[in-house]
C-alpha cells in the first residue's frame, strides 16, 4: 500500500510538470494587463496628444436632392487621423453616387450659406473641423485629454473676418465669428454623426480676439512647462518671445493698450484694456518660467541658444513694461533678479512671481 506521501507526490506531478513548460500564453495577458493599467494611472499620458481619442467634423447639407436632410447639419465623430480632405471626398463620393457625381459640389467657404447664390437642381456639401466646447468652469473640471472629447455634445468652429469684407486685416482689424453647435446625444454614441440642434453664433472684436490669442498661449507655455518636454517647450518658447513686434503680442499690446493715464475712457475700453493687461502680465510670468526651465533642461551645446532666448525675453520684458501697471510688474523685477545672481530655481521664481491682479487700471 503506497504511503500518504507517495500519493501526494502523484497529485502533484502534473501541476508540477505543467509548471516546467512555457507559460507565454498565460503571462503574456497579465503582462498586458498590467502595462494598460500603467498607462491608464499615468497621468502625462492622459494628459497628452498621444491617444487617439477621435475628431469631429460638422456637415450641412443643402439641396432638394437630400430630401429629408436639406438644410441639416450634423456632427460626425472619426479617427483622430482623419483629414478634413479624406471626410469631404469621402461625402462626395458617396452621394456622388447617389444622385450623380455632377450634381454633388462641396462648398468650400466655412462661413453662412447664402443660399441665393446656389443652384436649387444641385446638392451641395459643407465640411468643417470643429473641436469640443467648453466653458470656463467646464474647462477647468475636464483636465485631461481625454475628459476634452467624450462626453460631450457642444463644438465651435471660427471663421476670421474683417468689417472691410476681407478674410484677413490688421490687429487692429481683425474680428472672428465662432459658431457653437449643439447635438442631439452625447458623443461617444452608437452612430458616428448626430444631428445638430441648436447654433449659436459669437462675433469677436479685434480687441477680444487678441485676448483669446494671449491666453490660448499662455495655456499652451503652461502645458508645455508642465510636460517637461524640452523640444516641445523651445519650439512653443520661440515662437512666445521671438514674435515679429506686428504680429506678435507686443504688437497687440501697442495697438489696443494707450501708453498713460486710461481713466478717462469709456468704461468698456477701459474694462478690455485691463483684461488684456492681465492676459498679458500671465503670459509673461509663462514665458519667464519656459525660459528659466529650457535654461536648466537644456543640454551643454544648446547653452548658446537658452541664452538667446533669456535675451530675447530680458528684452520682452522692457518693451512691455510701459503697457503694464506697477502691479503687473513684480514678475518682471524678480526675472531681473534672477538674471543678476542666476541662482534662483524655477520652483522659487513660480512661488515668488504671482501676480497680483486687483486694482488695475
Amino acid at each position: 500500500m503506497q504511503s500518504s506521501s507517495a500519493m501526494r507526490s502523484r497529485q502533484l506531478w502534473p501541476m508540477s510538470h505543467f509548471t516546467n513548460q512555457p507559460q507565454d500564453h498565460i503571462q503574456k495577458p497579465h503582462s498586458d494587463t498590467t502595462k494598460r493599467k500603467l498607462i491608464i494611472t499615468d497621468t502625462s499620458y492622459t494628459n497628452s496628444q498621444k491617444r487617439l481619442l477621435g475628431t469631429y467634423f460638422r456637415v450641412a447639407f443643402v439641396g432638394s436632392l437630400f430630401e429629408d436632410i436639406d438644410g441639416a447639419e450634423f456632427v460626425y465623430k472619426e479617427p483622430t487621423v482623419t483629414t478634413l480632405a479624406e471626410v469631404s471626398l469621402r461625402l462626395k463620393d458617396f452621394y456622388g453616387g447617389k444622385y450623380g457625381v455632377e450634381k454633388v459640389h462641396l462648398l468650400q467657404d466655412s462661413g453662412p450659406i447664402n443660399h441665393d447664390t446656389l443652384d436649387p437642381e444641385l446638392a451641395y456639401i459643407q465640411v468643417t473641423h470643429v473641436e469640443p466646447f467648453f466653458d470656463e468652469t467646464e474647462r477647468m473640471n475636464r483636465i485631461t485629454a481625454f475628459e476634452r472629447v467624450v462626453n460631450v455634445n457642444r463644438f465651435v468652429f471660427e471663421a476670421p473676418y474683417t468689417l472691410t469684407g476681407k478674410s484677413h486685416g490688421t490687429v487692429k482689424e481683425q474680428c472672428k465669428r465662432k459658431t457653437i453647435v449643439t447635438t442631439a446625444k452625447h458623443f461617444p454614441y452608437v452612430r458616428s454623426r448626430i444631428a445638430v440642434v441648436a447654433i449659436e453664433t459669437i462675433n469677436l472684436t479685434p480687441v477680444d480676439v487678441a485676448i483669446e490669442a494671449i491666453k490660448r498661449k499662455t495655456e499652451e507655455l503652461n502645458a508645455v512647462v508642465s510636460s517637461k518636454n524640452i523640444k516641445m517647450l523651445q519650439l512653443v518658447l520661440s515662437g512666445a518671445v521671438s514674435a515679429t513686434v506686428n504680429e506678435g503680442p507686443l504688437g497687440m499690446a501697442q495697438a489696443f493698450i494707450p501708453i498713460g493715464d486710461h481713466s478717462s475712457m469709456a468704461e468698456k475700453k477701459r474694462k478690455n484694456i485691463k483684461l488684456l493687461q492681465e492676459a498679458f502680465a500671465l503670459f509673461l510670468q509663462a514665458c519667464g518660467l519656459a525660459v528659466d526651465l529650457n535654461t536648466q533642461m537644456c543640454l551643454e551645446d544648446q547653452q548658446e541658444y537658452a541664452q538667446n532666448l533669456d535675451e530675447k525675453y530680458t528684452a520682452m520684458l522692457a518693451d512691455f513694461r510701459p503697457y503694464l501697471k506697477e502691479q503687473q510688474m513684480p514678475i518682471i523685477r524678480r526675472k531681473m533678479a534672477t538674471l543678476h545672481n542666476n541662482s534662483l530655481s524655477v520652483r522659487t521664481l513660480s512661488a515668488s512671481a504671482t501676480i497680483s491682479t486687483n486694482g488695475l487700471v
